[in-house]
């Protein structure tokens, strides 16, 4: 019995990592944006910014049932083969396609960093 508890604290440890490293991640994009930056550019990084919290509220968004970084994972690959999907069959326009390539690529290091966490431990460091 005590395993599954040590594994459960694991499991929300893991978790809590994981929030810190995208609101770190989220803090040094916020401080990229300036106003003497091309419109593209901080276009590009506010699209990175809302595709962060979006993955944060995916880790907030059951606190009764408490979500696993296994499912997190789960929704990120998801939402990643259905972006891919968008950009493929539809016909889109520029912009939204530009949108589109960001947030698979801003999922894409999310599951980076998850992978990271998993297999490298909790006190592996994310050098921003």
């Amino acid at each position: 019995m005590e395993n599954n508890n040590s594994n459960g604290n694991n499991a929300d440890i893991e978790l809590d990592r994981f929030k810190q490293i995208l609101n770190n991640k989220i803090s040094e994009k916020m401080n990229q944006i300036f106003p003497l930056h091309s419109m593209a550019y901080n276009n590009s990084v506010h699209y990175e910014i809302h595709c962060l919290r979006w993955v944060l509220g995916k880790t907030n968004q059951r606190i009764q049932m408490q979500i696993q970084i296994s499912q997190v994972k789960d929704i990120i690959q998801k939402e990643i083969n259905y972006l891919n999907g968008k950009m493929t069959t539809k016909s889109i326009n520029k912009e939204k396609r530009d949108m589109f390539i960001i947030y698979t690529e801003t999922l894409s290091w999310v599951l980076y960093v998850i992978h990271s966490i998993k297999e490298k431990g909790l006190h592996w460091k994310l050098t921003i």
